[in-house]
């Protein structure tokens, strides 16, 4: 009986058709051929490109080496042996400085990002670079590790790109980036970026290394960033937001900003990876972590509703969580999970709720929703979950070699929660914490063939961190707590500033 007879139940004839081995490998083959033509223009035009010897009028390197020329990073010192952080940018940077001349023996690292890089609230004595140095000198390769520290405070991917184009003309042998955490402080709007193709956007995050890369770069920076528009966003120095008055009040709920961020992280990102494979310099990413545990959200707001008898209803929901008046914490849970039904993205009540799993040792759902209390923050000053994959896709698609340091804090930290086990506040590590970056940084690089230690390495390495420990005096140490006391208030939108600057977003 053929397969078209078959009846059903009610006696009427079935619509399932039963598709033959042949039928189904033609459907295979057309969508491989189908996939394929798609491809052939993209191919066709890489091909193109390649057999004219085109070239882009305006490298993503010379915008930023345009800007870095503005305001050099680095300036020679007076008796012209040393490169030295500039004057006029040693309020963001500290004091760091590296031979004009240098060594043939000497591996030249520059290290980029935040204040996390710089060793916040204490400094480069007490930062991952340093314990980066110490780590590498001590494996007795007879080579001269030389790791300069360019960690800026609050300062973004957007003005690091410039910090980049400036290093790489310094001889540098490896570049490492950590950075996440900064993107939301300023309003860095790129009016033009909004513009920007999604095709485009998609395209740029695939083909990092071909012609047509370029050529895509080359069209964004026509749309999305004219050059005179760069260098008027790099020529100050950092202006965040919390610097003012008020400035905390300057954020609010705004879901398409929390995603428009991240995306020119995404560019940021891979035009610095771009820009180190241009000069053939060796790149390494660094995924940073954020405490997790131990720091509510900055900033927390109910979601704004147009009904007002339901807009009265998330208040009084909230009002009765912050006021505790609330006789279990059972109750207290029904009206958390009520809240979140109608308020999905309240970063309060993913915290509340969070604490509240805890105590009832449902780790797997304590840590859900410590890391969603994370990403609804209002103030996102902690790297986003999202963020931190887009660095490692970067690193993926760029064949960055990535140091997932979160993967880290969190495998230290009990249950999987990094807290001030690890963090003196709400991103900036432990002096513990950052020797182990360093640490890790080094084994990195040893993985590599970078460094080739010899044995007893591990020790000779513990010996130097304990030697560089005795040399820090009791002043460094109280500058810290001042400056951690400074971070508390400013994170918190106490400082005190006259300006007033726009609203964000």
């Amino acid at each position: 009986m053929s397969v078209d007879n078959v009846k059903t139940s009610d006696d009427q004839p079935s619509t399932k058709k039963v598709w033959s081995k042949r039928e189904i490998l033609k459907g295979v083959i057309f969508r491989y051929v189908a996939v394929v033509a798609w491809l052939l223009p993209l191919i066709a035009f890489e091909i193109l490109l390649r057999l004219i010897g085109w070239s882009p009028e305006i490298r993503i390197d010379d915008v930023y080496a345009e800007i870095a020329a503005e305001r050099p990073l680095f300036v020679v010192n007076e008796a012209k042996t040393h490169y030295e952080i500039a004057q006029n940018r040693r309020v963001y940077f500290r004091p760091e400085s590296f031979p004009v001349d240098k060594n043939p023996e000497e591996f030249r690292i520059f290290v980029l990002g935040g204040s996390t890089v710089q060793g916040r609230p204490y400094s480069i004595e007490t930062s991952l670079t340093t314990w980066l140095e110490l780590s590498l000198n001590s494996a007795g390769d007879h080579r001269r590790y030389e790791v300069v520290n360019c960690g800026g405070v609050s300062y973004a991917t957007n003005r690091l790109l410039p910090i980049l184009s400036e290093v790489l003309r310094y001889q540098a042998d490896l570049i490492v980036i950590m950075t996440g955490h900064n993107e939301f402080l300023e309003d860095k709007t790129y009016e033009r970026a909004r513009k920007v193709a999604p095709a485009i956007r998609l395209l740029s995050q695939q083909f990092s290394r071909l012609k047509s890369f370029e050529w895509l770069q080359t069209q964004m920076h026509k749309e999305k960033f004219q050059i005179e528009d760069l260098v008027e966003k790099s020529a100050g120095e950092v202006d965040t937001l919390l610097d003012h008055e008020g400035g905390l009040e300057h954020y609010t709920r705004d879901s398409t900003w929390k995603k428009r961020i991240p995306d020119e992280f995404r560019l940021n990102l891979m035009s610095m990876a771009v820009l180190c494979a241009q000069q053939k310099v060796p790149v390494v990413l660094v995924n940073p972590s954020r405490n997790l545990k131990d720091c509510p959200p900055i900033r927390s707001q109910t979601k704004t509703v147009q009904n007002l008898e339901e807009s009265a209803f998330l208040d009084s929901l909230m009002t009765q969580i912050r006021t505790s008046n609330v006789d279990s914490p059972q109750e207290k849970m029904d009206l958390l999970q009520k809240l979140l039904e109608l308020d999905a993205g309240n970063p309060e009540a993913h915290y509340h709720i969070a604490r509240l799993y805890e105590r009832g040792s449902a780790w797997p759902e304590a840590v859900r929703h410590y890391r969603a209390a994370c990403d609804c923050d209002v103030c996102p000053l902690r790297i986003l979950t999202s963020m931190q994959e887009i660095i490692k896709d970067v690193a993926k698609i760029t064949r960055s070699p990535l140091v997932d340091i979160d993967e880290r804090f969190c495998e230290l930290s009990p249950h999987e929660l990094p807290g001030e086990n690890l963090f003196v506040d709400h991103v900036h590590p432990t002096i513990n914490g950052h020797q182990i970056i360093g640490t890790m940084l080094a084994e990195k690089l040893v993985e590599l063939d970078f460094v080739k230690p010899i044995t007893g390495w591990e020790s000779r390495r513990q010996n130097a961190f304990d030697q560089h420990f005795k040399t820090l005096s009791v002043l460094y140490f109280e500058q810290g707590k001042i400056r951690l006391e400074g971070l508390q208030k400013w994170s918190q939108g106490r400082l005190e500033k006259i300006e007033n600057p726009k609203l964000i977003p």
